[in-house]
């Protein structure tokens, strides 16, 4: 499954809990911005999916057709399979880069980016003997994940005594990864869970 699969299924779902809401609330629902749902809206309406309905007050009652409802449940045990297969994946690949770790003596670890894989890695860390000393990640700051405070990504560099940095969101890596480089952070420091080494591209802007 790709994104545009994934973001179709959260909307079928949501839609299918509670489909009178308003586009922003069907947005804030589905973890979309307002102009990407109306696009992907309108896909489902134009494949039958979904149907529209004006309501009281300019609101709008969404329905799943019976093909939507069909085409739900397809989609979600497209994604239980592609999920299954995605994790044992990211599971293999995180065990390999923890033993390299290991092996190098790189034993205090910091993760970058939280996120499904990164909750991977951190089980992997336990099971080689590493340590997770920080958790940074500043959509996420303030908060606590798998009990750990999570800091600003700026707030380690000199707090924290650490071997490596593990950027554990693969979704946003390169982002992460040109934080780390703004940092002065060296790529040979860092990489992400799944074993690919990043580096972090320098933006130019030219001015004319």
């Amino acid at each position: 499954m790709d994104k545009q699969d994934i973001a179709e299924l959260n909307i079928l779902q949501e839609i299918d809990s509670d489909g009178k809401s308003t586009q922003r609330e069907l947005a804030k629902r589905s973890g979309l911005t307002l102009s990407y749902l109306n696009v992907y809206l309108k896909g489902l309406v134009r494949k039958g999916y979904v149907s529209v309905r004006d309501m009281p007050g300019r609101r709008l009652w969404y329905n799943l057709t019976p093909v939507g409802i069909a085409e739900k449940a397809k989609m979600t045990l497209e994604y239980m399979k592609w999920s299954l297969a995605k994790y044992q994946d990211i599971r293999d690949r995180v065990r390999v880069v923890c033993q390299k770790l290991k092996q190098e003596n790189k034993s205090n670890i910091v993760i970058c980016g939280v996120s499904d894989a990164a909750e991977i890695f951190y089980i992997a860390t336990l099971e080689s003997g590493l340590k997770v000393v920080a958790v940074v990640d500043d959509s996420r700051a303030g908060k606590k994940w798998l009990n750990f405070p999570v800091n600003e990504v700026a707030s380690f560099k000199n707090n924290i005594s650490y071997d490596f940095i593990i950027i554990g969101d693969i979704d946003n890596c390169y982002e992460l990864a040109q934080q780390l480089s703004d940092l002065s952070i060296s790529d040979d420091r860092y990489q992400v869970c799944t074993g690919q080494r990043i580096k972090a591209v320098t933006v130019v802007q030219v001015v004319e």
